[in-house]
């Protein structure tokens, strides 16, 4: 989301994608985790028109805690000069077995991202002068008792132009707001900002620590820095000597795990700063860009190729694939039927639990399509 005032994006409701929930494939090798997945749901977004869009807008999909409902952005019709009360971003709740819409959080009228756990959302706003100059706020939202998004509290800014989409903190209450080499950190529950972060290139992504105590910014010259929050204070800075595009805190372990440009995979000791672990992903896999990494630190996923053909011939999406995080072993695929609008892979994300993975990926004519996963152990 590189310019949430100006960015327009169009989205729309469509039905589940009913007869397309998984083709039965052979389980693929399981390693030593004994894992495979299996597709449970697919919910498309039928965009209209798609100008404005760009890789960077990709929905942020959402698994709540409960493992029955999954929160899509459905995105309107935005235009920061001639915005109307159905402009913006809702917030929708799909069942994840049925792909129904069964709830809403509410509209926001921006273009809009919200947190891990639901409870905050923020949105970037310009108001055009005819005179004087625009005034530029960021606006944060909080879930009421009635179970919607209602304003809680703003600040003006300069300008609302982040270089990455925002990050929040797990349970909301920081935001991190990322332009060129710089992270600022921005209490949600007063909009205050408490902190300030500069690295030495441009950050690809920035990811906070599970009691978000701490942040970490990885940066294409192949540094990975570690901060105190809020203090700002400097943990740890870690070097990869290629460029890192994804980093994130090993659940469960004092760890940083960090996805290199080149495909290299590093796991490094937070407290001693030593590198413990390092594997290459499998070259016919595409997760150079993004990962996520499962509740119980045992699993990196990580986006798959564009396509692949399977045991009996059929061509095959590789949805996304799950790696061990102690032997690097390749251990399964996410695989469905091979569609000629497909596009890439853009987000990967896991149920707080570990037991689902929901993928996105781009569908023709500037569409989305969002797949449900139940990772199933042997």
């Amino acid at each position: 989301m590189k310019r949430f005032a100006t960015c327009v994006l169009f989205l729309s409701l469509a039905l589940p994608l009913h007869g397309q929930s998984g083709i039965e494939l052979p389980k693929p090798s399981a390693g030593s985790l004994g894992i495979h997945f299996k597709l449970m749901q697919s919910i498309p977004y039928q965009g209209l028109g798609g100008y404005g869009r760009n890789e960077d807008d990709e929905p942020a999909a959402i698994l709540r805690p409960d493992n029955k409902t999954i929160a899509l952005p459905v995105r309107r019709s935005y235009n920061a000069r001639y915005s109307d009360d159905n402009s913006g971003t809702e917030f929708k709740l799909y069942n994840v077995v049925s792909g129904n819409v069964v709830g809403s959080l509410g509209l926001i009228q921006a273009i809009s991202v919200a947190s891990p756990d639901l409870s905050v959302a923020v949105g970037c706003n310009v108001s055009y002068g005819l005179v004087s100059s625009n005034k530029v706020s960021l606006d944060f939202y909080r879930l009421g008792g009635s179970g919607t998004l209602h304003p809680s509290a703003s600040a003006q800014l300069k300008d609302c132009s982040p270089s990455e989409p925002f990050q929040f903190s797990p349970v909301g209450s920081f935001l991190a707001l990322v332009v060129d080499q710089k992270v600022e950190i921005w209490d949600s529950r007063n909009a205050k900002l408490v902190a300030t972060l500069t690295t030495s290139d441009k950050i690809t992504h920035v990811s906070f620590s599970s009691d978000s105590r701490m942040m970490l910014a990885s940066a294409e010259d192949g540094t990975v820095r570690v901060w105190e929050i809020p203090s700002g204070q400097i943990i740890q800075t870690f070097d990869a000597q290629h460029s890192v595009n994804w980093a994130d805190f090993v659940p469960g372990r004092a760890a940083i795990c960090a996805l290199t440009g080149d495909g290299g995979v590093f796991i490094w000791d937070l407290k001693t700063g030593q590198r413990v672990i390092f594997f290459n992903l499998d070259p016919r896999d595409d997760g150079r860009r993004v990962g996520v990494l499962s509740p119980d630190g045992r699993l990196l996923i990580t986006p798959g190729s564009d396509s692949v053909t399977g045991p009996d011939g059929q061509r095959l999406l590789d949805e996304g694939v799950a790696y061990d995080l102690q032997s690097g072993a390749r251990l399964a695929a996410l695989q469905v039927e091979y569609d000629a609008g497909s596009g890439r892979v853009l987000d990967v994300g896991i149920s707080p639990d570990g037991t689902m993975v929901v993928t996105t990926r781009d569908a023709e004519d500037g569409n989305y399509i969002v797949h449900i996963w139940r990772i199933e152990r042997e």
